[in-house]
């Protein structure tokens, strides 16, 4: 586990590139940007399956959803580490789905729901 204080954009990016798979253990949580962030970089997510997150996270289809206990993460943790054969498809569903949360694609969203109230 690496702890980091302020960082940019770029050394972000770079930190999430050096891991293999992105872990979320949370009890609670509410959008959770940083599964979002890992998710924009290709990453396979195992995420507690409380809060936000199942609102974007797609257990086996873009990342992974347990519950938040340790013997599930260990297990989940376990499988992909041992060669879960829809790895690459997660990986590409993880960026297609950041995609979706990109400034563009929220603000044309926002300007269209605006649009239907008024």
């Amino acid at each position: 586990m690496l702890i980091f204080r302020s960082l940019s954009h770029l050394q972000l990016s770079k930190i999430y590139n050096l891991c293999d798979v992105y872990i979320q253990p949370s009890l609670y949580e509410s959008f959770s940007l940083t599964v979002l962030e890992a998710l924009a970089c290709g990453k396979v997510v195992v995420a507690s399956k409380v809060g936000g997150i199942p609102e974007f996270l797609r257990n086996e289809k873009n990342g992974f959803l347990v519950s938040p206990k340790p013997k599930e993460f260990i297990s989940k943790i376990l499988e992909i580490l041992e060669g879960n054969k829809n790895l690459e498809r997660i990986k590409r569903n993880a960026l297609l789905t950041a995609k979706e949360f990109s400034w563009e694609v929220v603000a044309k969203k926002t300007l269209r729901l605006f649009k239907s109230i008024l």
